[in-house]
């Protein structure tokens, strides 16, 4: 916010609304606008927050990217940006996700969370060293 400031660059069309990685973007190349112009600015922005919400490892993000613009990726979750064939790799980072701040999810992963860690309290409990 303080490069944005600084530069005098802010963002335009829906105020208020911009995502993190939209943000940063604009932040990054704020000394030089042209570098990256609003479209591609506001696609890859969109891009990056979906792998952000499927819990993309850095590592395999050019490969998300990459399947997600040949249109490659899997059905979606109903009112979802979501694809249903994440949904195991959501549910397994999720229930391990301290933060809980990549917006709101389906049920059908919210349920699994919760699954996945009822068995592994009751594990704990157990006293099962893998739990």
């Amino acid at each position: 916010e303080i490069r944005i400031k600084e530069h005098r660059r802010y963002p335009r069309g829906q105020r208020g609304n911009p995502n993190r990685f939209q943000l940063g973007l604009m932040a990054l190349f704020a000394e030089q606008p042209d570098a990256l112009n609003p479209r591609d600015r506001e696609r890859l922005g969109k891009q990056f927050q979906s792998a952000y919400r499927h819990y993309v490892p850095p590592e395999f993000l050019l490969g998300f990217l990459s399947q997600m613009e040949r249109g490659e990726a899997g059905e979606k979750f109903t009112g979802s940006d979501l694809r249903r064939d994440f949904r195991d790799w959501i549910i397994e980072r999720r229930a391990s996700d301290i933060d809980h701040d990549r917006g709101d999810y389906p049920l059908e992963i919210e349920q699994g969370v919760e699954k996945l860690e009822e068995r592994s309290q009751v594990g704990a409990a157990e006293g099962d060293p893998w739990a």
